[in-house]
This record gives structure tokens, sequence and C-alpha cells, in this order.
């Protein structure tokens, strides 16, 4: 809950920034923001899809996707092509347990995720972030 009240707090202060922002330059941050900002239903549809890795491709991580897709073959050619069955069962249910709090969390995932790429944005346009809203740790 707590969590919630700061990302709360944290995207109303962005919103006051962004609302104090000349005509012009709030015109081009959301025409730029709109390209950026994830849609969190589509980030825990990926999830969901029990292909491992696609909703961190969704969000750009890259490098944790590689490594998630990479786990679920690793199980699956244990589970399957090797002696190494149960070694293999065992890897992707750890990768689903954290698939699965990740399909839980996408809502504050995502939302954290558009937050920085607002503040990103804002200091490619050269926005002064005085006040800037605080970082939102991640959801352990």
């Amino acid at each position: 809950m707590v969590d919630n009240e700061r990302m709360e707090e944290a995207e109303e202060r962005l919103r006051n920034l962004i609302h104090a922002l000349p005509r012009e330059t709030k015109q081009e941050y959301y025409r730029r923001v709109r390209r950026r900002t994830k849609d969190p239903d589509t980030y825990a549809a990926l999830n969901w899809s029990l292909i491992a890795g696609l909703h961190h491709f969704y969000l750009g991580n890259w490098p944790r996707g590689v490594i998630d897709l990479a786990t679920l073959i690793t199980g699956l050619a244990l589970t399957f092509w090797t002696e190494w069955v149960l070694a293999g069962i065992l890897l992707i249910a750890v990768l689903s347990l954290f698939e699965l709090w990740e399909l839980f969390n996408s809502q504050m995932i995502v939302r954290r995720h558009n937050l920085e790429q607002s503040r990103h944005l804002l200091r490619e346009m050269n926005v002064d972030l005085v006040g800037e809203p605080p970082r939102i740790a991640e959801p352990r």
C-alpha cells in the first residue's frame, strides 16, 4: 500500500510539473510521451502468454527478456532432451513463480516504467525538474 501511495504522489508531482510548462512545450511533451508509455494490460497479456520474456521486451528491458527466454529454453531442453528432467521442471517452476509475481504486479511495474519514461523525456527536452517526483523503488 505504501508503494501505491508513493507512486500516486510521484505521478501527481509530475502532472503538476507538466501542467506548469508553456503550451508549446506541453504539446511537444504529450506528442513524444505517447510513443514511450506502455499499457499495463498489454504487459500483463504478454506475461500471461507463457512465453517468458515477452513482457520485458515490451518495456524495452532486453537483457532481462533474453535471460528469461534463455532460462525457459534451458528448462525445456533439460526436461525433454536430457536425463535432468527434474532440474528442468524445477527451473521452469522457479521462472514461473517470478513471472507470476510480475503478472500480479503488472500495474505497478508499468506505472513505474511510464513515470521513468516521462522523467527521461522531460530531461531530454531540457525541462528543469526542480521538485522532481521521487524515484519509486521496485516492489520486493
